[in-house]
């Protein structure tokens, strides 16, 4: 059974999602006649796509705390042997 939380997470889900302008609005449109177990596809998928779109953002923030770091450094070393 398809429940109003779902469709409403799948909506929210769809204003970030990475699929294309087409197939979001093909999947509002269609969502209301869907059944329970498409809606459960499309859920999950969506929910799949966000918590990996959130392991890469963090992977992207300590890739560039990593970079900062080691500029950092040599910054240090650089004004050291300056001296």
């Amino acid at each position: 059974m398809v429940t109003s939380y779902e469709k409403k997470e799948i909506r929210r889900l769809l204003k970030t999602s990475t699929i294309t302008e087409h197939n979001k609005e093909m999947i509002r449109i269609l969502l209301d006649v869907m059944g329970g177990e498409e809606v459960d596809l499309i859920f999950h998928a969506l929910k799949d796509e966000e918590r990996k779109m959130k392991k890469l953002d963090k992977k992207e923030e300590i890739a560039v705390l990593k970079y900062k770091m080691s500029v950092d450094r040599l910054a240090n070393i650089h004004a050291k042997s300056r001296k």
